[in-house]
């Protein structure tokens, strides 16, 4: 175990300062991977800093052209979504695989990505979605496709001081329909080690 320094961010804004504050920051919300990554030694934090309390970044609303979804929603409140529901029932069948319910109260989508695991259960499900991911540094906003986010095991496109504020989900085209299956090694409670998701279109009598 290593020692690090902790934070609580009051605001974004003052979460970015924090974050800006030192190259070894690291932003964590339900912080469930915290402990297991850094006694593997995946992760070498200097300062933590905790942004649980960052409100602003805990929703999930209709916009223009699809689904926004904040950073800070937890794979509980994807599942009971009634607009997740409707819209990306794929993402709520992703969500509702993540461990148990305790980590899926807590646990975020936010984190799910950007820790960039190579058996995160939400990525499948957003990557044939189309989604994209918004960051937030103190120099503004920037947007890329969730594919460009993740650039390897453990590794993510965000820059030092930046963290993931939302997930754009697009508006599937009329007659989609998909869904997401999980195998692990055992029934529940596990780590996956194949995840698949799919999205399939009908086109009059053509898929």
């Amino acid at each position: 175990m290593i020692d690090f320094d902790l934070e609580v961010g009051q605001s974004v804004g003052h979460a970015l300062e924090l974050l800006s504050s030192r190259a070894d920051a690291v932003p964590v919300a339900g912080a469930t991977d915290l402990i297991p990554l850094v006694r593997a030694g995946r992760w070498q934090p200097g300062l933590v800093v905790d942004i649980t309390q960052l409100e602003t970044l805990r929703y999930i609303k209709p916009v223009t052209g699809g689904l926004e979804i904040g950073a800070l929603s937890s794979h509980a409140e994807l599942m009971c979504s009634p607009l997740v529901q409707q819209h990306a029932p794929a993402l709520v069948e992703a969500a509702a695989s993540v461990a148990g319910p305790q980590v899926r109260a807590r646990g975020t989508l936010g984190g799910n990505l950007c820790t960039a695991s190579p058996a995160a259960d939400t990525v499948p499900a957003l990557l044939v979605l189309d989604a994209e991911v918004i960051r937030t540094g103190l120099a503004g906003e920037r947007r890329l496709k969730l594919a460009e986010l993740l650039t390897g095991p453990g590794q993510t496109a965000l820059a030092p001081g930046e963290m993931l504020k939302s997930v754009f989900v697009p508006t599937p085209p009329p007659g989609a329909g998909m869904a997401f299956e999980k195998l692990g090694k055992r029934k529940d409670l596990i780590i996956s080690v194949v995840n698949v998701a799919a999205l399939l279109v009908a086109d009059g009598g053509r898929i």
